[in-house]
């Protein structure tokens, strides 16, 4: 802890062991408050917002300690949620979506990570279909059946927005067998990082291919989450935000944003429906 900065404190996070080992296989030794290049393997949007954590408070001023560790038990989002929106977490160094209506009560957003525009998804649909993987005109998406499970707040809200036609599934196996057995069409999902684009969703092995040539912007930026009732809340939403606007002038989000495939630069020339 450095003297004459901000909050000289230690925060522990609790993290998902499988994302905390590769957010510290792709540091291999590297220090994430100073680190410049994004080479490595193994760099992901999880692993990159746990980078941004730790450099936007070092940029902000910040004199704590930020330490990962495993988490004991399996926590969901929704309940880290809680435990930020209790107070009993000052923070998350996972981001959420800025729309989320789970952050409305008693939680402070940062400044947006990845703006809402920088960040479009593809309408992934079963490899057979055929009669979606081969449209052309993105008019015709308006005509196509969405689906997601309507515990996904943000992914529902996003459909809604858009005017989509809309079957809710009960979770991401109902969505799955949905969209094969024809009861709905496409999923939005992050383009995969295989080269066909692909992503095998289900311990069958079904393989889920986006329409080519289209994407869709998924109309929500990327923002961490902070208490307002924790003691530090605020002054912690204030150092955060000092890192984030540094980080946005000199290009380093957009920069690891686009290294973890988060802009995927392969898809810039898809439409895009907005």
């Amino acid at each position: 802890m450095e003297e004459g900065k901000a909050l000289q404190k230690r925060y522990v996070f609790a993290l998902d062991p499988d994302i905390l080992k590769r957010y510290n296989d792709f540091l291999a030794g590297r220090d994430p408050k100073t680190l410049e290049q994004f080479s490595g393997e193994g760099l992901s949007r999880h692993t990159l917002e746990l980078i941004i954590f730790q450099r936007a408070l070092h940029e902000g001023v910040c004199g704590c300690v930020v330490i990962y560790e495993p988490w004991g038990a399996v926590t969901s989002h929704a309940r880290q949620i809680a435990e930020v929106r209790s107070g009993r977490l000052v923070s998350n160094p996972v981001a959420g979506f800025g729309n989320d209506p789970r952050y409305d009560d008693l939680i402070f957003l940062s400044d947006p990570i990845l703006h809402a525009e920088d960040f479009s998804v593809g309408l992934y649909t079963h490899f057979e279909r055929q009669d979606v993987l081969s449209l052309q005109n993105p008019d015709a998406v308006r005509d196509l059946r969405f689906t997601a499970s309507a515990s996904w707040l943000v992914d529902v809200a996003v459909i809604e927005d858009y005017g989509f036609k809309f079957v809710p599934a009960d979770s991401w196996g109902s969505a799955i067998r949905m969209i094969t057995v024809n009861r709905a069409d496409v999923m939005m999902q992050p383009i995969s990082n295989e080269s066909d684009f692909g992503m095998v969703v289900n311990d069958e092995g079904d393989k889920f291919l986006p329409i080519p040539g289209i994407k869709l912007n998924f109309h929500a930026d990327r923002r961490f989450f902070v208490s307002e009732k924790h003691p530090d809340g605020a002054e912690f939403l204030d150092v955060l935000n000092r890192g984030i606007e540094k980080l946005e002038a000199t290009g380093f989000l957009r920069r690891g944003h686009i290294a973890a495939g988060v802009i995927d630069q392969r898809i810039q020339d898809w439409t895009e429906i907005k």
